[in-house]
């Protein structure tokens, strides 16, 4: 059994308490299940495993949700280490999860959902205040999170509307609020990184793809020898990709000393930059 699981590229992080597991799958870690606290730790335990000597680009994520502190703690390792959010196929990220996939400056929904209610709390926890402190402790954790999401660019009227939903409810996001309100990329870095590498131009970019030269990855030669204008834009697109990757990489190594300082990761870092 032990050789299958080998040979499968899977592992999983996860303690005797409640909680989501790191699942590996082909070099890629997918956070499955319901979020609990000491989950950061878990992320923090899979990266700071000797087999990584780089940070995995991609995390997946497959969770219906839990502890909200606990989801913004692994938003931001995720955004420190400059890693991609997913969601893995047919899976859902819902609630507290939510905030992962904001956190992340890169993601993805395209093969899963995302949805969104209000706060939940303990129902033993809850019903036991009075009403106001009910209510005063209910806005000050609308005014607390709702602040957080604006800061991660989440619209007003989808917080709003996160709200509007009872905790026992689900507003699941459309593909135009996913794409054209949320994005893709945070603000942020999309402009970071069209300040420091430039970008293709509306008419070069479906030009490249018409030529059929847009789904080359970085470093992969092209299919012939290339000419005037393919030439121009396979060498533009390639510049700008490069110049992506390292910056990327740059901004990845401030986190991993931050986080995994004693990781192979920030051994090697340490190794190719000497003080």
């Amino acid at each position: 059994m032990r050789y299958l699981i080998i040979f499968l590229s899977f592992f999983v992080y996860t303690s005797a308490s409640n909680g989501a597991d790191i699942v590996e799958r082909l070099g890629t870690p997918i956070l499955k299940g319901e979020i609990a606290p000491g989950d950061a730790n878990k992320l923090l335990s899979y990266l700071r495993d000797d087999r990584h000597s780089t940070v995995p680009a991609i995390l997946r994520v497959n969770s219906p949700g839990g502890s909200v502190e606990e989801a913004i703690k692994i938003g931001e390792i995720v955004r420190d280490l400059m890693m991609t959010v997913h969601l893995n196929m047919d899976g859902v990220c819902y609630s507290a999860c939510f905030f992962i996939y904001m956190f992340a400056h890169e993601r993805n929904s395209a093969l899963g959902k995302v949805g969104l209610h209000r706060t939940y709390f303990k129902k033993q926890y809850f019903s036991d205040l009075s009403f106001e402190k009910a209510q005063s402790v209910y806005q000050s954790a609308r005014e607390k999170y709702g602040n957080i999401l604006i800061d991660l660019g989440v619209p007003k009227h989808l917080i709003d509307k996160m709200y509007s939903q009872k905790s026992s409810d689900l507003y699941i996001l459309s593909e135009r609020e996913l794409v054209d309100e949320l994005g893709l990329k945070s603000e942020a870095f999309e402009e970071w990184i069209i300040a420091s590498c430039g970008e293709m131009g509306a008419e070069e970019n479906n030009d490249l793809w018409e030529l059929g030269l847009g789904h080359y990855n970085l470093g992969d030669p092209p299919p012939e020898p290339l000419k005037g204008y393919k030439k121009y834009l396979y060498e533009k697109s390639s510049k700008i990709k490069s110049c992506r990757v390292g910056k990327i990489s740059e901004a990845q190594e401030k986190g991993v000393l931050e986080h995994l300082p004693n990781s192979r990761a920030a051994k090697l870092i340490s190794l190719l930059n000497p003080a």
